[in-house]
């Protein structure tokens, strides 16, 4: 990373040494363009289906539950969990993360990005509409399965619907938050 910094002259030499010519806060989320490049790469050897799976498990976060995503996909819920399992198998953009239990008792596999920058280049890659459609059918997914308890997620359900375009709910959510 201090290279990239270097090479973009976001830090400097100078007489006392180096010294940030950006923002801090600017410097921490700067990503080199060569690994920003190595995760494109690694994506398109995925297969177009492993592909839009990742896209909308960038959508729904670092760590999510399989199920959730499979309204999104056109999948079944154990369709979704397989091929999640699958490709955390390969060990490249996501790992499993245990066993997600919802309220009233169901369980779902979950599962996480091996790193934030996985997660922020997937969801970059997307179209605002898809990013748009995938938060929607996301917030609608969470909300029914956490059921009476979607309050104590409401948060988290308030962003899936702004993003979403879904104001109605939003609002709801967010007054809950």
């Amino acid at each position: 990373r201090i290279d990239h910094w270097k090479a973009t002259s976001a830090v400097v030499h100078r007489q006392e040494g180096w010294q940030a010519a950006a923002d801090f806060a600017a410097l921490g989320k700067a990503v080199p363009e060569s690994l920003t490049a190595m995760i494109h790469q690694n994506l398109e050897t995925l297969n177009p289906e492993e592909q839009m799976l990742l896209e909308a498990a960038s959508v729904a976060g670092r760590e999510f539950v399989a199920g959730v995503l499979a309204s999104g996909l056109g999948l079944t819920e154990e369709e979704t969990e397989l091929r999640c399992a699958a490709l955390a198998r390969q060990g490249t953009f996501i790992r499993e993360a245990g066993v997600f239990e919802w309220p009233g008792g169901r369980r779902s596999s979950q599962f996480r990005f091996i790193h934030p920058l996985y997660l922020e280049v997937v969801y970059g890659r997307l179209p605002a509409v898809r990013q748009s459609r995938l938060h929607r059918l996301i917030g609608v997914e969470l909300e029914k399965a956490y059921g009476a308890e979607a309050h104590a997620s409401a948060n988290r359900l308030a962003r899936h619907f702004q993003y979403g375009g879904d104001r109605p709910r939003a609002i709801h959510y967010y007054r809950l938050a």
